[in-house]
């Protein structure tokens, strides 16, 4: 565990980075992306390595607590920001059928703990609360009652299990590498996410087909739109 002065530290450090001049900020409605130069990248990871050595009981990663190096050892020259649903699917019968206790009392166990944090941060009255307990209370009964009739005679039915109605939604970023290829990571919300990014715009408005590219780098032009290469 990192104690609070230590993490003070560190953050300062990190921050001081990610406040320099032409490091850019792109605040995304579910996260936030920190442009870098391959010297802001160098000094990050040089703390990420400090924080690492002077981590207690072998933590894995301990810069995961401070911030997200998407690509810190290659540049890239483009990205692109999309923002995608997450959800659970669980088709397969047997599976279902194992996982369908377990299911219901996580369910109520959330819907208790969501209706007590209303409870204390709308600070309603007692009277209120105790309405609000019984309704739950019989919701949950109600609930029960209907899965384990569903429970014996499940062969008759054909069930999944999905989150789809309570999916949550995440940033992802998809960018292209200087020396090639192509990466698709998911960016946190609740730390900073950063990339080393350098500008090259010849090369990112080309076309991600490779084989134009081959055509772009390789052969001559002629024309604006004709390429040749000699046998």
């Amino acid at each position: 565990m990192i104690d609070e002065k230590t993490f003070a530290l560190n953050s300062g450090e990190i921050e001081a980075v990610l406040n320099r001049n032409g490091v850019s900020k792109i605040a995304y409605e579910t996260s936030t992306l920190y442009l870098v130069s391959e010297k802001d990248m160098s000094d990050l990871k040089k703390i990420s390595r400090r924080i690492e050595l002077a981590s207690e009981n072998n933590v894995k990663n301990p810069f995961h607590y401070y911030g997200k190096l998407i690509n810190p050892d290659e540049a890239a020259y483009k990205y692109k920001h999309s923002v995608k649903s997450k959800y659970k699917f669980t088709p397969d019968q047997d599976k279902v059928f194992e996982r369908l206790d377990k299911t219901f009392d996580i369910w109520q166990k959330r819907e208790k703990k969501n209706l007590e944090e209303l409870i204390s941060d709308e600070e309603i009255d007692s009277e209120r609360a105790s309405v609000l307990r019984g309704k739950l209370d019989v919701k949950i009964s109600s609930e029960k009652d209907m899965l384990n009739r569903l429970i014996k005679d499940f062969d008759r039915y054909h069930v999944v299990l999905t989150s789809f109605e309570d999916r949550i939604y995440c940033s992802n970023l998809y960018y292209s590498m200087l020396k090639g290829g192509h990466e698709n990571e998911h960016l946190r919300k609740e730390v900073p996410n950063i990339l080393w990014y350098e500008e090259n715009s010849r090369r990112a408005d080309t076309r991600s087909d490779d084989k134009q590219k081959e055509f772009v780098d390789n052969y001559s032009r002629l024309c604006s739109s004709i390429y040749f290469k000699k046998e």
